[in-house]
């Protein structure tokens, strides 16, 4: 039996083999695994995003390439988002794309954000992941919806003027 999005919002028992029967597509390749987690403070301690990108220790400690990524979708994702187009896109287009730049470039994972420049990457990465998530839509390839699209370019705002800011500061240093 196959599990709607809809039926997975529902009933968080139903969200693994909803998200165990996506195809991922390309993304595939360079995610090892996406793992529903119900509980954030399970994989991620004081952080309640949608998703989440995790490289492998392998390639978090040794900076080693091609080393596949596990993507965590947590609980807050199937209240957040409304439909099944606007969860692949940050699944696939998002998340999957995050998965291919540090499969192709482990030293794109940082390990503290405190310093300006590595803030800087951050919001870089998060760029080109929202820039996909664009390129997806505008090219006919994914369905979204207004209010995502809308949540994406306001985070693309918001990315931009992070680099900008950091930018000033590094100046100011």
């Amino acid at each position: 039996m196959e599990i709607s999005f809809n039926q997975a919002v529902l009933d968080s028992r139903l969200r693994q083999s909803f998200i165990d029967s996506i195809d991922l597509g390309e993304s595939r390749e360079y995610a090892r695994d996406v793992i529903y987690i119900h509980h954030p403070h399970e994989r991620r301690p004081s952080k309640n995003f949608l998703m989440s990108t995790k490289p492998s220790r392998l390639q978090r400690l040794l900076k080693i390439k091609h080393q596949r990524s596990d993507i965590l979708v947590f609980a807050s994702s199937f209240k957040a988002i409304t439909t099944h187009d606007d969860f692949l896109s940050a699944l696939i287009d998002h998340e999957g794309f995050h998965a291919k730049d540090f499969f192709n470039s482990p030293k794109l994972y940082l390990s503290n954000y405190c310093l300006i420049e590595e803030d800087t990457k951050k919001s870089e990465m998060e760029i080109r992941a929202l820039q996909n998530q664009l390129n997806q839509y505008e090219t006919g390839k994914r369905e979204i919806s207004p209010a995502m699209l809308d949540l994406i370019r306001r985070e693309l705002d918001y990315q931009h003027s992070r680099v900008e800011g950091n930018l000033v500061l590094a100046k100011e240093y």
